[in-house]
């Protein structure tokens, strides 16, 4: 798939399925038993840019069963695609000097929220350290 971009300098396309058995058991004698089964696609394109910026994007996919992955055509579609932004990537002028806000969408607005705000209203305590007394 990625012949078809000749800008993309090195690529990999990984797939990957773990089944997973955990069991719970507690002291008051109940135990439970859990399987959970997980595939996952990883392709990933990488190249430099004009300036020699490296540049690098993928595409990542998860199921819980193979029968639950996305048809064949939509998952080569989705490669052709990564192949494609990385090519039109290198190429790309740089943006001017900005300083205002910026909006996050979809998964980069629960990333900025959960490494950002959220451990702010953790209840963990910060630690307190104890003065070092020279002797």
């Amino acid at each position: 798939m990625f012949r078809e971009s000749p800008g993309v300098a090195t690529s990999s396309v990984r797939i990957g399925a773990t089944e997973e058995t955990t069991r719970y058991v507690n002291s008051g004698g109940s135990s439970l038993v859990r399987s959970s089964f997980l595939v996952t696609l990883r392709a990933s394109a990488a190249t430099q840019a004009d300036d020699g910026f490296p540049l690098d994007d993928h595409t990542f996919t998860v199921a819980r069963l193979w029968a639950t992955l996305p048809p064949k055509v939509d998952l080569l579609a989705s490669v052709r695609d990564l192949g494609r932004r990385v090519t039109a990537q290198r190429t790309a002028s740089l943006l001017e000097q900005y300083n205002g806000p910026v909006l996050f969408e979809g998964q980069a607005a629960a990333e900025i929220f959960a490494q950002v705000i959220a451990p702010n209203f953790s209840a963990r305590p910060r630690p307190v350290l104890a003065p070092i007394l020279f002797s």
